[in-house]
């Protein structure tokens, strides 16, 4: 359900429902689904309903092809923080590859978790968080708001299974990325340089969240007697 409401509000969220697919919960995928049509279908038959629809639509396609953005400072995706060192054409094939290999990636990552059951699907469920952000085709600032779900659950899960090596090193991504996005607010308004490298480096410290939260081991549950 919560799931849906997600979806509901902004789209990128549906690429969660993947993990569902392969683990076989039809059951989830459909009721997220369908609470995400519920909530948009009044906005649809509303008095301006068809409008808005249209207007959704034709930013998405936009969007998706690199025509327009909504301000570009703030926007994290592979496409803004690559174009200050490839030209258009170069660049648009970079983004493309990228892009494919993650989804692909997240796919893989997905189906092998899949064999480790419930616990599986949590990892499977919390690693599509990344994916997600990185495979919109923007990334504005409060995208990266998701984040924080991520290292709460990876923060509770290491302190649980007493790995404060990992809980560390999991901290000190959480302070590096949210200094990064600080820096670069400032960087902006008082200093006036180096605008292109925080940005670059933001996106590939979403992504190293991916194996740090793939390799944290959930505490084993004692079996009843």
């Amino acid at each position: 359900v919560s799931l849906g409401v997600a979806i509901a509000l902004k789209a990128t969220p549906i690429l969660l429902l993947v993990p569902f697919f392969i683990f076989r919960n039809y059951k989830a995928v459909f009721l997220a689904l369908l609470v995400a049509l519920g909530l948009n279908l009044p906005v649809l038959f509303s008095a301006r309903g068809v409008d808005v629809a249209h207007d959704f639509l034709t930013m998405t396609n936009s969007v998706g092809s690199g025509d327009v953005t909504v301000d570009p400072f703030y926007d994290y995706s592979f496409e803004r923080v690559l174009a200050p060192f490839f030209a258009t054409y170069t660049l648009k094939s970079i983004t493309l590859l990228i892009k494919a290999m993650l989804f692909f990636s997240f796919i893989f990552l997905s189906y092998k978790l899949s064999l480790k059951g419930e616990q599986g699907a949590k990892k499977a469920f919390l690693i599509g968080i990344p994916f997600m952000i990185l495979l919109a085709p923007m990334v504005w600032f409060h995208h990266l708001s998701w984040l924080i779900l991520l290292f709460a659950e990876g923060f509770i899960i290491t302190l649980q299974s007493k790995n404060f090596g990992r809980f560390v090193l999991l901290g000190l991504l959480y302070i590096v990325t949210g200094a990064f996005l600080y820096l670069h607010v400032i960087v902006r308004h008082h200093l006036g340089f180096g605008e292109e490298y925080m940005k670059l480096s933001l996106p590939f410290l979403v992504l190293l969240l991916i194996p740090i939260i793939n390799s944290l081991p959930y505490p084993e549950r004692e079996e009843k007697v």
